[in-house]
């Protein structure tokens, strides 16, 4: 094999390298990314649901004080 194509192998080898390590780390990055994503709508999902019966709780409070004010006339 001649010298120039010797180098041209070992270039690319050391390009498919270089690539094969950056997709791995764009793999281990999506992978983090996703789970954070995941919390987050985890956490969203409980303060919706917080959010919600919070409403319910004062609502419950209201009606409550309304027929204690009509039971104590």
């Amino acid at each position: 094999m001649r010298a120039e194509s010797v180098e041209a192998m070992v270039a690319a080898e050391v390009k498919l390298v270089d690539a094969r390590t950056m997709m791995d780390d764009a793999i281990k990055k999506m992978t983090k990314a996703n789970s954070k994503m995941q919390v987050a709508e985890s956490i969203f999902q409980r303060s919706s649901l917080l959010k919600y019966s919070i409403y319910i709780s004062f609502g419950l409070l209201k009606w409550l004080f309304v027929r204690y004010i009509e039971l104590d006339m």
